[in-house]
């Protein structure tokens, strides 16, 4: 296998991208604090990619998220109900849609079902 690792360090921000010859990874440190016991607790973000794209959100559990990846609040069943707008949707297209970022407008929305 072939392997590419390039690391690179802030202040407060740690970025890390590793190709293994199949998939790449960019891991990127958002947020780092202290805990009460001493300890450091991470907010990150980690995009894989093998063709296909896949985004991981690593926070504390209870840290506020919004958009594709839910909101953390520890209820898998309203990920995917919260349309960009703030508008509650049960219609997986539709939320989705809401969420699309295309300033060229080369991405349609999704066809009705």
């Amino acid at each position: 296998k072939q392997w590419y690792q390039r690391r690179v360090r802030g202040a407060n921000r740690d970025i890390t991208l590793l190709f293994d010859g199949a998939m790449l990874t960019l891991t990127a440190t958002i947020d780092s604090r202290e805990t009460q016991y001493g300890t450091l607790e991470h907010d990150k973000l980690v995009v894989r990619w093998d063709g296909y794209v896949s985004v991981q959100i690593q926070t504390p559990i209870k840290t506020r998220t919004c958009g594709m990846c839910g909101n953390n609040d520890g209820t898998p069943e309203n990920d995917i109900t919260r349309t960009r707008r703030g508008k509650t949707t049960d219609n997986i297209n539709v939320f989705g849609d809401s969420w699309q970022i295309d300033p060229l407008g080369r991405c349609p929305e999704t066809p009705p079902a």
